[in-house]
């Protein structure tokens, strides 16, 4: 329900955007300084408790994306690297903390609409929660700084304005989706976007989950392929049991860093990890790496191996599913907004790239790595070309008339193999359709064949020297058309358990015909009848019988013939 007065309609959005970012501020020093705080407490002395909050608080920094100057040590200069974990990891904590602030405002009514002032109130939440947490963010900045490790307070401001910025913009997004709920309609995120703009946004999206996709597949073959050398140096680094699990955070923190690395060189352009080493699909060439586990993944010097071109596929399948679902949504849409969705595609993924290329270059000092991530310069023109050339292709067959002719040439093979099967499934007898039941007294005749049938097997097995006359008579009966199981199988299952006699018509038929079509042999007119409408056709009422399985139900008159 709405708020009853302005005063409370004020309060609320402000109360729920400052409480927002007070729990996102407190949660960012928790994922920052505790584990500085547990690697301090490993190092058995080494570093004070002090010293440990502070170089927690760096992190907080260089993960909003601000930078550090080192005016004095070892290390001297500036620090701009992004652990984009930690990164992803606050952009995910902001954009929590402003959906439950978004629907603690009940934007949503009880019948799917937006309630009046929703969209304000939302605004008002989130410009607080953003100014909060930036001037949060920047008063940590500047409590960390030291003689020897000073951050830019101004770039600490500007890059946590931007993060929770889009943080809790998503955040808010969020929560107005709500499933559906009897007559009241689903309400989704992407469904918000005007036709055919949305197809355009799902795209880009396809394409970018599934460009880091790769890269984190590639790291995790390197990774593979590289185990005992990242064993044997963890190994010798010793961190002890807390010292592993900080070594193992701040691995996983630059993970999606490598991935996006990854990435970049699948994609035709080259990676620097500091003076002298260099990663591109043609080879590479290393230098002196800093003692961090996770760059062991770096492949030996020298040309790439035969199975890393085939990498080079994984980055070029995720542009062309993104280009797939693009001509799906454009196909419905109107000559001109289909050619700009088609021209959109590429340039948006190729700035979106080239954006993320720089965010996650870097430098840490001005010596050894002063160069560290991907050089936007190697990347430009194959990336262009692989995006321009994919998307061109994968939109020209989506939209050609030639695939949906060959989809409708499949759907009617289909149809026509289902109508085949359906026929035959008609035509089958129904003795041998187990989804037919059968009577009492066709139970009983197919007992009684098969009795016979097992008396007359014994019987040739026990006569060695007629085996061989009788198997071929048998045979011959076998093959004569209409043989008595035929009309067997057809009668089992008839309602009342009985089978018209046709002995009469059988009899006129074979005059009429003759006897000698079938060879040698006669059908004797005392043929036994078993009633079931099948006929012995064999001179000796003991000679052994072939039967033949019934093809389909037949007249008696057809049977004999």
């Amino acid at each position: 329900m709405p708020l009853a007065s302005s005063p409370e309609r004020l309060a609320a959005p402000v109360l729920s955007g400052l409480i927002a970012a007070m729990v996102c501020l407190l949660s960012a020093l928790g994922l920052a300084v505790i584990p500085a705080i547990a690697a301090q407490a490993g190092s058995g002395g080494g570093m004070g408790l002090l010293d440990a909050i502070l170089l927690g608080l760096s992190a907080l920094v260089l993960a909003h994306g601000g930078s550090l100057v080192l005016p004095a040590g070892t290390i001297t200069g500036s620090i701009t690297l992004l652990p984009l974990g930690l990164t992803a990891l606050l952009a995910i904590v902001a954009g929590l903390a402003m959906r439950r602030a978004a629907r603690s405002l009940l934007l949503v009514q009880d019948d799917g609409r937006l309630r009046p002032h929703a969209l304000r109130d939302a605004a008002t939440s989130l410009a607080l929660f953003v100014a909060v947490y930036a001037a949060g963010i920047g008063l940590l900045a500047a409590m960390a700084r030291t003689p020897l490790v000073q951050p830019v307070i101004a770039s600490a401001v500007v890059s946590a304005l931007l993060l929770a910025l889009l943080g809790g913009a998503a955040g808010c997004l969020a929560a107005l989706r709500r499933p559906a709920h009897g007559s009241i309609p689903a309400v989704r995120l992407l469904d918000l976007i005007p036709s055919p703009w949305g197809a355009l946004v799902r795209a880009l999206g396809i394409a970018l989950l599934g460009l880091l996709a790769s890269g984190m597949l590639a790291c995790t073959v390197m990774i593979a392929v590289r185990l005992s050398a990242i064993s044997a140096l963890f190994g010798q680094l010793a961190p002890g049991a807390v010292g592993g699990a900080v070594l193992t955070l701040l691995q996983l923190a630059l993970l999606p860093l490598a991935a996006v690395w990854a990435v970049v060189v699948l994609l035709g352009g080259t990676v620097a990890i500091g003076t002298g080493t260099a990663i591109s699909l043609g080879g590479t060439t290393t230098g002196v790496l800093p003692a961090l586990p996770l760059l062991a993944i770096v492949p030996s010097p020298g040309a790439s191996p035969w199975w890393f071109w085939l990498l080079a596929l994984l980055p070029v399948a995720a542009i062309a599913a993104g280009a797939v679902r693009l001509a799906d949504g454009a196909a419905a849409a109107a000559p001109r907004e289909r050619w700009i969705l088609l021209l959109a595609y590429p340039i948006l993924l190729i700035a979106v790239i080239l954006v993320l290329a720089s965010l996650c270059a870097g430098r840490i000092g001005q010596e050894a790595l002063a160069e560290l991530g991907p050089q936007v310069g190697t990347l430009l023109l194959p990336l262009t070309i692989i995006v321009a050339v994919t998307s061109a292709l994968t939109c020209a067959i989506c939209m050609s008339p030639a695939l949906p002719w060959i989809r409708g040439q499949l759907t009617g093979l289909r149809a026509r193999v289902e109508q085949a099967e359906a026929v035959e499934r008609a035509e089958r007898p129904a003795a041998q359709d187990p989804a037919v039941p059968m009577t009492a007294a066709g139970r009983e005749r197919r007992a009684a064949m098969a009795a016979e049938a097992a008396a007359l097997t014994a019987h040739a097995e026990a006569d060695p020297a007629s085996e061989g006359t009788d198997g071929e008579e048998s045979s011959a009966a076998s093959e004569r058309p209409g043989h008595g199981a035929d009309v067997a199988g057809a009668d089992d299952t008839a309602p009342d358990g009985t089978a018209p006699d046709d002995t009469a018509q059988g009899a006129e038929a074979l005059e009429s015909e003759g006897a000698g079509a079938v060879g040698t042999e006669a059908v004797g007119p005392d043929a036994a009848h078993d009633g079931t409408g099948s006929e012995a056709l064999a001179d000796d009422p003991e000679e052994p019988v072939t039967r033949r399985a019934p093809r389909g139900p037949r007249s008696p008159r057809q049977g004999l013939r």
